[in-house]
């Protein structure tokens, strides 16, 4: 016998929406959360793109109202940090914190944290013009003038986003050259309220209750420049929260678990979905529409 058919690793909206899935097919689940449920939601100052509110709900207000719908359903959501997973024949160990737990499958839904830049500012004013999220955030500052950070393909969507929301957008890199796909670039130059900056860093975000500016230092000449601006959009990488799985599943190059359209993985039995997974777009509705995925592929498996 195992404590659980399925056990949920990470409390996010992924593991929120498995959770419902799992209970309405009758399967016996838990949800393993280290910190707050909600994961990435709950820090997120307000929310305005996931269907069913009217008005911009706060995140944290988002993540109680997902943790009470689970727990609703009968899913219990435990507080605990997890150590390791081991295979014990066809069934899973899962350890941790006071925890032993077997398991038939797992769904790995633990998320990622965007890179940040580490600047003075950055962390202060975080919700207050400071985002990592333009398809988040971007409607609070339309008409604004913004700064994107950044060299890569999301940076490049995330100023090509912006610009049809915002009154200017300017995109700094510290490199010479974009990482990002040379058409993307070009396409991007083609907007008039785009301005690129190249070979400069940004060395601080500077304001008081909001964001109202960013300095930069040019990398070859080290002249600094101080320019105002209402937001600075942060695209510089984000890190797959995979260590429960690294060594023990497939992932891309960048540490993102690679799973198949059933959200199955290279292992029998263990399941992902929500931001930990190589996929192009990660929002709210896309790990909620992973963890339904992962769900119900687990229920079926289990038959």
């Amino acid at each position: 016998m195992t404590d659980y058919d399925v056990i949920i690793i990470g409390g996010g909206p992924a593991g929120m929406s498995a959770g419902i899935y799992l209970a309405r097919s009758g399967r016996k689940a838990v949800i393993l959360e280290a910190g707050a449920p909600g994961g990435q939601v709950f820090i997120n100052h307000s929310i305005e793109n996931y269907p069913g509110f009217v008005d911009a709900i706060p995140g944290a207000a988002l993540a109680e109202t997902m943790q009470k719908q689970v727990e609703r359903l009968g899913v219990e959501i435990k507080n605990s940090p997890i150590s390791g997973i081991k295979r014990d024949g066809k069934n899973y160990i899962v350890e941790g914190f006071n925890t032993n737990l077997t398991t038939r499958a797992i769904i790995i839904a633990t998320g990622s944290k965007p890179k940040p830049l580490g600047v003075p500012g950055e962390e202060r004013l975080f919700g207050a013009g400071v985002s990592y999220c333009s398809t988040c955030d971007g409607m609070f500052f339309k008409g604004k003038d913004v700064f994107v950070v950044g060299g890569g393909n999301s940076a490049v969507y995330g100023a090509e986003h912006l610009s049809r929301i915002c009154s200017s957008v300017t995109l700094v890199h510290r490199r010479d050259e974009f990482r990002a796909d040379p058409g993307l670039v070009d396409s991007l130059k083609g907007y008039t309220n785009v301005k690129i900056i190249k070979s400069n860093e940004l060395e601080e975000i500077t304001g008081e209750k909001k964001v109202e500016g960013v300095i930069l230092k040019d990398v070859h000449t080290s002249k600094m420049s101080n320019i105002k601006t209402d937001a600075v959009f942060i695209y510089v990488g984000s890190n797959p929260q995979n260590s429960l799985v690294d060594g023990m599943l497939e992932l891309s190059d960048y540490g993102y678990v690679m799973v198949k359209d059933d959200m199955s993985t290279s292992l029998p039995g263990i399941f992902a979905a929500g931001d930990v997974v190589n996929k192009k777009y990660r929002q709210i509705v896309t790990a909620v529409s992973d963890g339904c995925i992962a769900a119900l592929s687990a229920s079926n498996y289990l038959k």
